[in-house]
């Protein structure tokens, strides 16, 4: 496992475990902005996190620490690190400031020589990962392949897929990483990330920092309409790493090699439930929304009279085309916010 790799004298104790979430965007411009909020918050939390934790190892307790940056700037973080640590922070590991991109990057590479000994090259697309800043429009630039590679077939775009990981912080906690950062750690996460765009194809970008990861889809991708593998990619992943591939498997519908009818059939023969009449709060989870609701509104000299309000409701129904059919305001409003 690639564990060894990173950590040779730590023994794994358990599997990491990543809540995921995936989110349709609806053009490149919304998927930069989003790149460039991670990457702004990256530099929030390591600023924040490396002045705490000097803090901390300086002889602080961690209430302390937090009473002493409480309210405190950008300058005022920097200014504690210069002069009670004699740490400038612009000197600290760019994995650590900026966060990790994975990518496919053109290089050109020499495939032979013709008959003259000229070398002949060809271009080629190689997974790399780099720690830079992709806030600012020269990265894109440079690489504008990158986020067209995957809307290349489209004639108007659409949208794009983006895929959000997060792992359990207890995982940290239990391998005892290093605070504010654990470089090994990170740098695991990278090659994890490496082998995840090596294994989907779809992927055409990836941004990770502490214990966070993101990835961008293309916009055709069937990725989540696949039974066997990933059928939505939604809530919990299962994420462990072996040497050839990086696994993904859907708590939904997928464990241990079952699908949803599987189950079903488990739960009916074995248990004699019927799945289907487990209470809806289990099955659909809720949502939460206002409805209109008419109530009588007294008025003199007028009978019958009534009014609308909007009720809070809680509901726990299936967010198909027949909910927002019967409800077109909810979504609705936001539009005539926006």
């Amino acid at each position: 496992m690639k564990w060894k790799d990173f950590f040779p004298n730590k023994e794994l104790k358990e599997p990491p475990y990543f809540d995921g979430r995936v989110v349709c965007y609806p053009n490149l411009k919304t998927i930069r902005d989003y790149l460039a909020w991670r990457q702004v918050d990256c530099h929030i939390n390591n600023q924040y996190n490396t002045c705490f934790w000097s803090l901390v190892k300086s002889g602080k307790t961690e209430k302390e620490a937090q009473q002493a940056l409480k309210g405190t700037f950008s300058k005022d973080k920097n200014e504690l690190l210069s002069q009670q640590f004699q740490i400038n922070y612009d000197d600290e590991p760019a994995i650590f400031r900026k966060g990790s991109c994975v990518y496919r990057d053109k290089v050109e590479t020499m495939v032979k020589t013709d008959r003259c000994g000229n070398p002949i090259k060809r271009t080629r697309l190689v997974i790399t990962n780099a720690n830079v800043d992709i806030i600012g429009p020269e990265f894109w630039e440079n690489h504008p392949y990158i986020l067209r590679e995957g809307m290349r077939m489209l004639r108007s775009l659409t949208s794009t897929i983006g895929f959000h990981l997060v792992i359990g912080l207890s995982f940290s906690l239990i391998h005892s990483f290093d605070k504010p950062n654990d470089e090994a750690a990170l740098r695991l996460m990278n090659a994890s990330a490496s082998l995840m765009m090596e294994s989907f194809p779809d992927i055409v970008f990836g941004y990770g920092f502490s214990n966070e990861y993101s990835f961008v889809f293309q916009d055709k991708t069937e990725l989540y309409q696949r039974q066997e593998s990933h059928r939505t990619l939604r809530q919990n992943f299962y994420v462990t790493q072996n040497k050839r591939y990086f696994v993904i498997i859907c708590h939904r519908d997928k464990q241990n090699g079952t699908l949803s009818k599987d189950k079903n059939e488990l739960l009916f023969q074995q248990f004699h439930l019927n799945y289907n009449n487990e209470p809806a709060v289990f099955r659909k989870g809720s949502c939460t929304y206002r409805q209109k609701v008419e109530e009588s509104a007294d008025a003199e000299g007028r009978e019958n009279t009534t009014r609308e309000r909007w009720d809070v409701i809680v509901a726990h129904v299936d967010m198909g085309t027949e909910f927002w059919r019967k409800h077109p305001y909810i979504l609705r409003k936001l539009d005539l916010l926006a």
